[in-house]
């Protein structure tokens, strides 16, 4: 009986010993399971900030965009105190400088194109404003200067016999000068006119040419405006 007994205890150890095994092997797989729902949870946390990060981005630059955008298309811009008005197609004048002679040379290349139909046309060598119709159509400069005084307004065009006595306003600043058009025998023989216009603070300054009159039904074909300082 005692070998019975002693075998009995035998068999109580060897289960016991088994289910403490098993215990033990349930807690390392609950363990690594764990682990493993960690590791996913992270991954997800970081993929999850990326997301956000991208989505601030994308929104911060659409903002940024919009900003910009309703900055251009208020269109107004300060030179010389006055409002410029709205940029309606685009078109956009290049600010020249002024040479180290003094001069200023300003060409349909560097100019604002204001109204509709008026155009840039290549001529040969140069490039001209033509199809100048209607007095709602006129042409802006943006130049700056750092020597100032008195200056030789020159303008180079051509226009036909019918255009002979239109006028347009030449603008620098507050200052305003009729122009009377000559005929130039011929659209493609191109003439000089001048008139003088002080020019009296350095910096940013705009020139505008507009039509006034017609007397035929083009202006003129314009190849250049030039300021030249008058003592020179």
């Amino acid at each position: 009986s005692g070998d019975a007994e002693l075998q009995k205890l035998r068999g109580q150890s060897v289960r016991a010993l088994a289910a403490f095994e098993q215990a033990l092997e349930g807690q390392r797989e609950a363990g690594e399971a764990a682990d493993r729902q960690r590791a996913l949870m992270k991954k997800l946390a970081i993929a999850g900030a990326a997301v956000t990060a991208v989505v601030l981005l994308i929104a911060a630059g659409l903002w940024i965009g919009s900003a910009i955008g309703q900055a251009m298309n208020r269109g107004e811009q300060k030179v010389d105190g006055e409002d410029q008005p709205k940029d309606d197609d685009g078109d956009t004048a290049t600010m020249v400088m002024q040479e180290a002679n003094g001069c200023v040379n300003l060409t349909p290349v560097t100019a604002k194109l204001h109204g509709d139909n008026l155009v840039r046309q290549s001529d040969g060598l140069n490039t001209i404003v033509t199809n100048w119709s209607t007095t709602d159509q006129w042409v802006e400069w943006k130049f700056t200067i750092t020597q100032t005084g008195l200056f030789t307004v020159q303008l180079t065009y051509a226009a036909t016999a019918s255009a002979a006595g239109s006028s347009i306003m030449v603008e620098i600043g507050d200052e305003k000068k009729p122009w009377t058009i000559r005929g130039s025998n011929g659209e493609d023989i191109f003439i000089t006119d001048e008139l003088i216009m002080a020019i009296n603070a350095p910096g940013e300054h705009r020139l505008i040419l507009r039509a006034k009159h017609l007397k035929g039904p083009h202006l003129m074909k314009l190849k250049s405006v030039d300021l030249i300082p008058k003592d020179s």
